[in-house]
C-alpha cells in the first residue's frame, strides 16, 4: 500500500517556489526458506515428498537411531512448509524544497528531507521440523525481529548564472552546504514456541549512527561556446573517522575546446562536431563500517569463560582496529576527443 502527496505553489510575487513531497508505504513480506532451492537440486527425486513420518509428515533421511541425518539434504518442501517468516515494513519519505530568486541571476535553494522505516517480523519453525529438530519434547523455534532505519538531510546552495553578451561569455557558479545523518537499529530475539528462554535463546540488539557534513563550490566559465573551464572543490567531514582524519578536501578541474566552432574549421564537411577535453580530480570514499577507528571488545560465550575459584566469568576479546584510518582518495585524469 502506498500513499503519495505532492504540493507546489509560488509565493512572494512568484519569487519563492515551494515544493512538498510525502510518501507513505506499507509492505508485507512472506519470506520463504531460500535453503530449499539448493536442497531441491541435491535431493533424491525418486523419494516421496511425504511418507507420513514423524518429521511433519515429510520424508527425511534418517540415521539408524531415527534422528535426521545432519549431512543429508533436507526435504525442500518440508523446509518451505515447516517454516513461516512474515514481516511488515512501514516507511515514510518526505522532503520540502524552497527556491527563492534573489535576482534574475541569483537563486537560493534549501532542500530538507526525512526518511523513516520500521520493520517488525516473526519467524516460526515447528518443533518437528527436521531442519531444526533437537528432541521429541522440543517446542520448536520462534524468532522476533525488528529494525529501524532513519536518515535526515539538509542541502542548501546559492547559484549565480549570468550571460555577458559584450564579451560572449557565460558564468555559472554555485556554493553550498549539505548535511546527512543516518541511524540504524536492529534487534533479534528467539525462544521456543512456548516463549521459554531455553539454552538456545538469544537476544541480540545493535544500534549504529553516522553523519557526513560537506561544503562545496563549483564554477563553470564558457567563452564563445568554444572554450570552457570548470573548477569544483568539496570539503567533506565524516564521523566514520577519528577526529584527526575526519575531514578531506577533494578538488577537480576540467577544460574543453570545441574545435569545430573555430573559423579555420568553417566550410569543411569532415566533422559535424569536434571537441577536445581534459579533466583531473580527486574523489573521496568513506563507505566503511562505523567506529572502525575505535578499539572494540566482544563478549565471549560460555565456551571461553574463565574460572576464578568456584566462579566462572565471561571474557572480553579485543577486535582489530585502525585508529589512523582515513578517507580513501582516488586521483583521476581524463583526456578525450569527441
Amino acid at each position: 500500500n502506498t500513499l503519495s502527496l505532492v504540493y507546489g505553489t509560488k509565493l512572494l510575487n512568484d519569487k519563492l517556489d515551494v515544493r512538498i513531497n510525502s510518501k507513505n508505504s506499507q509492505l508485507i513480506n512472506n519470506y520463504a526458506n531460500q535453503g530449499a532451492i539448493g536442497n531441491a537440486v541435491d535431493f533424491d527425486p525418486t523419494r516421496p515428498v511425504k511418507d507420513g513420518g514423524f518429521y511433519g509428515g515429510y520424508f527425511e533421511w534418517l540415521d539408524q537411531n531415527g534422528l535426521p541425518n545432519t549431512l543429508a539434504p533436507k526435504n525442500p518442501v518440508g523446509l518451505l512448509y515447516n517454516r513461516s517468516n512474515k514481516a511488515t515494513t512501514n516507511r515514510f519519505i518526505g522532503n520540502i524544497n524552497l527556491a527563492y530568486s534573489l535576482t534574475d541571476d541569483l537563486k537560493f535553494t534549501v532542500n530538507t528531507g526525512y526518511d523513516y522505516s520500521e520493520q517488525v517480523g516473526l519467524s516460526r519453525i515447528g518443533g518437528l521440523a527436521a531442519s531444526n529438530y533437537r528432541s521429541e519434547d522440543s517446542n520448536g523455534f520462534i524468532g522476533k525481529y525488528s529494525s529501524i532505519n532513519k536518515s535526515r538531510f539538509l542541502d542548501s546552495y546559492l547559484n549565480y548564472t549570468k550571460t555577458f553578451d559584450s564579451i560572449e561569455s557565460r558564468l555559472d557558479a554555485t556554493v553550498g552546504y549539505t548535511f546527512q545523518q543516518f541511524y540504524r537499529h536492529g534487534r533479534f530475539v528467539n525462544n521456543d514456541l512456548q516463549g521459554t528462554e531455553s539454552q538456545y535463546a538469544t537476544d541480540n540488539g545493535l544500534s549504529s549512527e553516522n553523519w557526513i557534513e560537506s561544503y562545496f563550490a563549483r564554477a563553470f566559465y564558457s567563452y564563445k561556446d568554444r572554450y570552457s573551464l570548470t573548477f569544483t572543490t568539496r570539503m567533506d567531514t565524516s564521523s566514520r573517522f577519528g577526529p584527526e582524519n575526519q575531514t578531506g578536501i577533494f578538488p577537480s578541474a576540467a577544460a574543453a575546446w570545441t574545435v569545430s566552432e573555430e573559423e579555420f574549421m568553417k566550410g569543411q564537411d569532415l566533422f559535424s562536431n569536434l571537441k577536445l577535453r581534459a579533466g583531473w580530480g580527486i574523489t573521496g570514499q568513506q563507505e566503511i563500517n562505523d567506529f572502525e577507528y575505535l578499539g572494540l571488545y566482544s563478549l565471549g560465550d560460555q565456551k571461553v569463560m574463565y574460572q576464578l575459584g568456584d566462579t566462572f566469568y565471561y571474557t572480553l576479546r579485543p577486535e582489530g582496529y585502525n585508529s589512523d584510518i582515513k578517507w580513501e582518495e582516488t586521483t583521476t585524469l581524463n583526456l578525450g576527443i569527441d
